[in-house]
């Protein structure tokens, strides 16, 4: 039995180790084919892309070297689809070459070649095309590295969207020349003598707008390859049955070739490097901070795309980093720049497949092709890759214009659109300098609107947190309301500087029954002042000036505070480091201009305060501290209770920037009231200002009151509680006026 037992364990072991292994090797061999699949399926979209943007990059007379345009884009992509895949920590991932950048770096070298000679062409091409990758590559990675993803995502969504929009209508546009073979004009392209050119058209329209309608109707990882593969076999089969030759249509640029020739990659070499023309790149590198803000802002909403698509938080200058890395390599090797890719991605995210392995069996497929690509670049139908574009360039602008139309603001979509149009008929670099204007007057007119008062109140209203006695501060209640505290907030500049003066001078006015001679301007909530916005300030003291008001200002960073010394004028009369010793020289200052009458200035307390006074000279210990001193410490424990003979104590809270003042006490102030009636450490640090003598009630001395003398304990604790209420009323009257 014993025996039996052992070995039906042992029979359940196996069983229990073997289904794991082979659950294991069910799921590679599943992960394994979907990544084949997916590989498989981004092979054919890099070479048809690759093809097709071959014809967008090399347009003109750079047309005669359209075979090396195809290696350098489909490698391009694949260095994209490598470097990208295999070290971005996005799910599912992978890089391409992207119209975004493409089309920015067509239109320069399609300026290039006006002056440029013939024998110098190439060489000169392929040397715009590695600075522009190594430019590119360069940019992004130091964005990633200096942390820059979060503040550019900080630029104008319709200065984006325009660029975005823009360059989709550059690659329309560039897709009717691709169609034709060359470019055309729309009056040649109605002409007689051109039925040929508007067929070619009307054919990569009609595909184009198929690819459309497919995209918005019903669309799945498998829909562009198979419509890319259907329409390749369409024109073949039209041609079959047709009365026409085949080798006429390609005589007439029905295909992307004439002739039989051999797609390869055309390295900078030593005398293509000799005869670069360097005047020629120096004049059109004007354009590339027009590639490096398009495509950083293409790039940061393509990973801000695929972080909603995968479902994954994801670190955008890491990615940005990892695309400067393939940037850097597109440069070196002169081949097509790029960074994250959608189209390739969404097919991995739709079958679960493995970046890497994908990546992988990519690279191998397209290299597969490649051997034939050749022979069957004369086989492809132009129209085919020409409606890729105009498929791509329409989802650019619907994108960015169209789906956003009517979701923002009127305004901002004008401005998209104009930015668009600048793009398409001037040109990035005018489109870029229109972009940065509309996106200043955008700034200008919707920051200035924003409401930089935070509140103004008077001193009746707000206290500073010294202890005043009664008749104190009945009489700045009643003499309070000719000063006044301005709370500013944001950044000022010009506009939002002149906007906030005009309200303080509106207050002004509307109390000039009640006449003011105070405003204290707190800026502690202000994070910088441009100097325009100095002079919104010296017309606020022009006009103090003639009315006998004095300004002060409480609060103000030393950035601030410098701006106002330098440039302006003046118009500050004195600075405090904090609000509330600006409210307390304020308060001072109403108490001399206003001082107690004789009878009022004689003290009169209470039953309460002289019998709280007369309780500490009878059982309080006396304690004489020099200004300096400390007499409690933040979190100390409970000491008793510290009455206050003569001289100043401020209690302080420690902030990251400095010890705050929360209260000023002066004669007859009770301290440590709050520690010891619920027994915890203290909130504050005590420290003397002016030379103080106070009476202390130790632990064993309340004690002691508490057993031997209870009514003169109960007094205590209804002075204690008295004071507390008053504070806490005072407190809440404070929250209520700064809500």
């Amino acid at each position: 039995m014993v025996v039996q037992r052992i070995v039906r364990l042992t029979e359940l072991a196996n069983r229990a180790l073997i289904r794991p292994r082979i659950l294991l090797s069910v799921n590679y061999l599943a992960s394994l084919y979907r990544s084949t699949v997916a590989g498989c399926i981004c092979a054919i979209l890099v070479v048809s892309f690759g093809i097709a943007d071959a014809a967008l990059f090399f347009r003109g007379e750079l047309h005669a070297f359209f075979v090396i345009a195809v290696g350098l884009t489909v490698i391009g992509f694949l260095v994209q689809v490598l470097l990208i895949g295999c070290f971005t920590r996005l799910h599912h991932t992978h890089g391409t070459s992207q119209e975004a950048s493409l089309v920015v770096l067509a239109a320069m070298l399609y300026d290039i070649q006006a002056k440029v000679a013939a024998d110098a062409l190439l060489g000169t091409a392929l040397m715009m095309i590695a600075i522009s990758g190594l430019t590119l590559g360069i940019a992004l990675f130091l964005c990633g590295a200096f942390n820059a993803g979060r503040y550019i995502r900080l630029m104008p969504f319709s200065m984006v969207a325009g660029f975005l929009a823009g360059s989709g209508l550059l690659i329309v546009t560039f897709s009717i020349a691709i169609l034709h073979g060359e470019s055309l004009s729309f009056g040649e392209i109605i002409q007689g003598d051109s039925k040929q050119a508007a067929w070619k058209i009307l054919a990569g329209f009609a595909m184009g707008a198929l690819l459309v309608l497919f995209s918005m109707l019903r669309w799945s990882e498998y829909t562009l390859p198979a419509l890319i593969v259907g329409g390749v076999a369409a024109f073949h089969l039209v041609i079959t049955y047709a009365p026409v030759e085949f080798n006429q249509l390609v005589q007439l640029d029905w295909t992307m070739a004439r002739d039989s020739v051999a797609v390869r990659y055309q390295p900078m070499t030593s005398d293509l490097i000799g005869t670069v023309d360097w005047s020629a790149i120096a004049s059109v590198s004007l354009q590339l901070p027009a590639l490096i803000a398009v495509c950083i802002f293409a790039n940061l909403i393509k990973i801000s795309s695929l972080e909603l698509m995968m479902r994954q938080r994801v670190d955008e200058n890491r990615e940005l980093r990892v695309a400067g890395y393939a940037g850097l390599v597109s440069g070196v090797f002169a081949v097509a720049p790029g960074f994250h890719g959608l189209a390739n991605s969404s097919i991995l995210a739709k079958l679960s497949a493995n970046a890497k392995v994908s990546a992988v069996v990519t690279v191998a497929v397209t290299a597969a092709l490649l051997v034939y690509a050749g022979d069957t670049l004369m086989f492809m139908p132009r129209f085919v890759f020409g409606a890729i574009l105009l498929w791509v360039g329409f989802g650019m602008v619907q994108t960015s214009l169209l789906n956003n139309w009517g979701k923002v603001r009127f305004h901002e979509s004008v401005v998209t659109a104009l930015i668009a149009l600048t793009v398409a008929v001037f040109g990035f670099i005018p489109g870029l300098a229109f972009g940065v204007v509309c996106g200043l007057v955008m700034f200008v007119a919707e920051y200035s609107q924003q409401e930089t008062v935070r509140s103004m109140q008077s001193a009746v209203e707000l206290h500073s947190n010294v202890d005043r006695d009664p008749d104190a501060r009945a009489q700045l209640n009643a003499h309070g309301r000719s000063t006044w505290v301005v709370r500013l907030h944001s950044y000022l500049f010009f506009g939002s500087a002149a906007r906030s003066v005009e309200i303080i001078m509106r207050h002004l006015d509307n109390h000039a029954d009640n006449p003011i001679d105070m405003l204290v301007l707190d800026f502690t909530r202000v994070v910088g002042i441009d100097s325009t916005a100095l002079r919104a300030f010296q017309r606020l003291a022009l006009r103090a000036e003639a009315d006998s008001i004095d300004i002060w200002a409480a609060g103000a960073s030393p950035s601030v505070q410098t701006a106002f010394e330098k440039d302006g004028d003046g118009s500050i009369a004195r600075f405090f480091e904090t609000l509330d010793f600006a409210l307390e020289a304020a308060e001072d200052r109403i108490l001399c201009q206003h001082p107690l009458a004789p009878r009022v200035a004689v003290a009169h307390k209470g039953e309460g305060d002289v019998a709280l006074a007369g309780l500490f000279w009878q059982h309080g210990v006396p304690r004489a501290l020099p200004a300096g001193a400390t007499l409690l410490e933040a979190g100390q424990a409970p000491q008793g209770l510290y009455w206050v003979v003569s001289g100043v104590l401020d209690a302080q809270v420690h902030t990251p920037h400095a010890e705050m003042r929360v209260r000023r006490m002066g004669s007859g102030a009770l301290i440590g009231e709050i520690s010891w009636y619920l027994q915890q450490t203290t909130s504050a640090r005590v420290v003397v200002v002016e030379d103080a003598s106070l009476l202390h009630l130790d632990n064993p001395t309340m004690a002691m009151l508490a057993a031997d003398f209870p009514e003169t304990s109960s007094i205590l604790h209804e002075e204690i509680a008295r004071v507390l209420s008053s504070r806490l009323l005072d407190n809440a009257r404070q929250l209520r006026q700064l809500g």
